[in-house]
């Protein structure tokens, strides 16, 4: 219940993901490696994972780039930014929730 968010990298791409589920957010930042996965939804809110359906979130696969958490007061602001500076997507993460554009 502690657990607000959890950081990973694996599948090459990057994802923001919020739960229909008490889960905390994922965010996977494995999109500066050597092979992206391109086959990655980017819009990713109505699936359904390992039998747990996704509320709200983004995504960007074929894109090389890192993600940047800053503090925005209580929450967080999470910026998805393309190899060559260019931010792309943004959530605000608020306890459990992102709300992205």
């Amino acid at each position: 219940a502690n657990v607000q968010a959890l950081l990973s990298g694996h599948i090459h791409t990057f994802q923001a993901l919020a739960y229909e589920d008490d889960l905390p957010a994922q965010i996977v930042s494995g999109h500066a490696g050597d092979e992206l996965h391109t086959s990655a939804p980017n819009k990713v809110a109505g699936a359904t994972i390992n039998g747990v359906k996704v509320r709200s979130g983004t995504g960007a696969s074929g894109v090389f780039g890192y993600v940047m958490l800053e503090r925005a007061g209580e929450d967080w602001r999470l910026t998805n930014i393309e190899f060559s500076g260019k931010r792309r997507e943004s959530c605000l993460m608020r306890g459990r929730t992102l709300e992205c554009e």
